[in-house]
């Protein structure tokens, strides 16, 4: 893949997943120390076609949208699982609770040799507020051990009409009824175990419009960036990095796809996607049993301009953040 953003460097190293991280502010001052994960996690989806994107407060997820859904699985020694659930929201950043929805149920159980065993419940209330949030499970799976069965991941909103409820819309001035989805969603499940042998990991962070000549490891006399100097120092320096564009779009476009901007499509300084035809690097790895993770900045790698992408967390900062909220929030969400 050839390296194609201004004044930005790839660095290679053993972290835990793969995290692209665009900010619009300068990280030198951040010296949180990467450790390696101690897990590997095993994704119970093997298709993207069978995903769909949801937005639900600033955060855009992969996730299975519908009540129920099976999952054949034999439980491997020393597992956990970690899955989660949310119900799409409306408004602002997708994060009011759909005005129809009184509470929803979720439910995780495990079904083998003709018995069922519920592993865990939640029953989420309509907030006071009004905010709807992604919800997070992880269980301990060791007492199920080596057995095969059928993992089952059920939801049922309250009142049950919900699920059926079409939605009124207004098109070229006609009134008109738009049959609704199940407004719950699943998060893909993944199975942990400890592992010796984890993939090599991968971070690459962006830093838009930074000049390389404000830089120390590019000669800048000035201590701007001591942290960058590190990594430079440690690692594998380019003096010769030409960007595919002059500006944000289609050179982040290049970055993760590998291709010209003539061939990616982000091109127009209006609202004009990636182009679906091609593949970024965080649908590739995806597609090898990669975690993948975003903690971006908005703007033009946002997600309706197609960075979402293959990754299975994308988180934007709300504009309403300082630019100190949203390196503490990105530091927090990756830890």
């Amino acid at each position: 893949m050839r390296a194609a953003a201004k004044g930005s460097r790839g660095v290679l190293s053993r972290l835990g997943t793969l995290l692209f991280s665009v900010l619009n502010l300068v990280v030198c001052g951040c010296n949180r120390s990467p450790t390696s994960l101690a897990t590997a996690g095993t994704s119970l989806v093997a298709d993207r076609a069978e995903l769909e994107r949801i937005a639900i407060d600033s955060e855009t997820r992969s996730v299975l949208r519908g009540k129920t859904h099976h999952f054949a699985v034999t439980v491997p020694a020393d597992a956990e699982l970690d899955v989660g659930f949310g119900v799409p929201g409306t408004g602002r950043a997708w994060k009011l609770w759909p005005s129809d929805i009184e509470r929803v149920a979720f439910t995780v159980a495990f079904a083998h040799d003709g018995t069922r065993e519920t592993l865990a419940q939640r029953r989420i209330e309509r907030p006071p507020d009004g905010a709807t949030q992604w919800h997070d499970l992880t269980l301990d799976l060791r007492p199920l051990a080596g057995r095969r069965g059928s993992l089952i991941l059920e939801a049922d909103a309250y009142p049950p009409a919900a699920f059926l409820q079409p939605t009124p819309a207004v098109f070229g001035g006609i009134p008109v009824s738009i049959p609704r989805l199940p407004p719950v969603v699943w998060t893909i499940p993944r199975l942990r175990q400890p592992s010796a042998n984890a993939p090599t990991n991968l971070i690459l962070i962006s830093i838009d419009t930074l000049r390389a000549d404000h830089l120390g490891c590019y000669g800048y006399h000035r201590p701007t960036s001591p942290n960058v100097d590190r990594m430079a120092a440690e690692g594998v320096l380019f003096r010769n990095a030409v960007a595919s564009s002059p500006w944000t779009l289609p050179s982040h476009a290049s970055m993760l796809t590998g291709l010209d901007p003539a061939r990616h499509g982000a091109v127009k300084f209006v609202f004009v996607p990636m182009s679906h035809s091609v593949d970024t690097l965080a649908e590739l790895l995806w597609d090898v049993g990669y975690e993948t993770a975003a903690f971006v900045g908005g703007g033009f790698v946002s997600n309706f301009f197609g960075f979402s992408r293959g990754f299975d967390r994308f988180w934007e900062n709300p504009a309403r953040q300082t630019e100190s909220d949203s390196l503490k929030s990105i530091v927090d969400l990756g830890g």
